[in-house]
């Protein structure tokens, strides 16, 4: 990977096996990352990657490795549902959350935002796009996890498509308040991150990161329905439960 890469995404970083991956373990202070876009990899290598790196983090006081990782995954439908892990997967949901030592969530995004929360106890991992956002996703988020202490939590924005690139009709940007709102050759941009940042801190959230790297605008690094498709590959974001 060159190494300009690296210095202009300072969460970037590539595992042993050539996976690239943005790590927000340090800002978090939990095991969680997006895995972006890798031609030569497949999800059985992100699995691998990830139960390493959940494997890494687990460890009881006498040094063994706790055996049990259960990666969880959603079947995602743009709702405004956030569920608990031990929940009914199958069912439709875009948020998910678990205290449960040895629980690693997983989302998918190519466009949509990979939301990361911790309290350094419950981690919640939420798929957040204009619709889950218009519906209430995240207010639902702190009605449901009610177990969340916010004065500790922290977040992370993860790569999305940023205001440069969503370009929307009327009916999608008269959705959101003005100040979100850019108007450009006859279109509407909406910045979707700037929403999602704003009601995360009005829900008492202070500690905000945003990653700020539009996954449009990267086709050499991320995925992005807006550029490729139906037929575009889908990066995951994962992230570990229980401290």
């Amino acid at each position: 990977m060159h190494k300009s890469l690296m210095n202009n995404l300072p969460f970037l970083k590539q595992s042993k096996a050539g996976i690239k991956f943005f790590d927000f373990t340090d800002i978090l202070g939990i095991r969680a990352g997006t895995i972006v876009k890798n031609d030569s990899h497949g999800f059985h290598d992100y699995r691998a990657l990830i139960k390493e790196q959940a494997q890494a983090s687990r460890s009881t006081q006498d040094g063994q490795k706790i055996p049990q990782i259960r990666l969880i995954q959603l079947t995602q439908k743009h709702t405004n549902l956030v569920i608990a892990a031990e929940s009914d997967i199958q069912k439709p949901a875009d948020g998910l959350f678990s205290a449960q030592s040895g629980h690693v969530l997983l989302i998918k995004t190519a466009d949509c935002f990979p939301v990361f929360l911790t309290d350094g106890q419950t981690s919640v991992l939420v798929h957040i796009g204009w619709r889950g956002l218009f519906g209430g996703i995240i207010k639902s988020l702190f009605n449901t996890v009610t177990n969340l202490r916010v004065n500790l939590a922290r977040a992370v924005v993860g790569p999305g498509i940023e205001a440069c690139c969503f370009a929307v009709g009327s009916e999608v940007a008269l959705l959101f308040p003005v100040r979100y709102r850019i108007f450009r050759a006859g279109k509407y941009n909406v910045d979707l991150p700037a929403i999602i940042v704003d009601e995360l801190a009005a829900f008492g959230i202070k500690s905000i990161t945003r990653c700020k790297t539009c996954t449009a605008c990267r086709p050499e690094l991320l995925n992005s329905y807006r550029r490729e498709g139906r037929k575009v590959k889908q990066m995951y974001s994962y992230m570990l439960a229980g401290g």
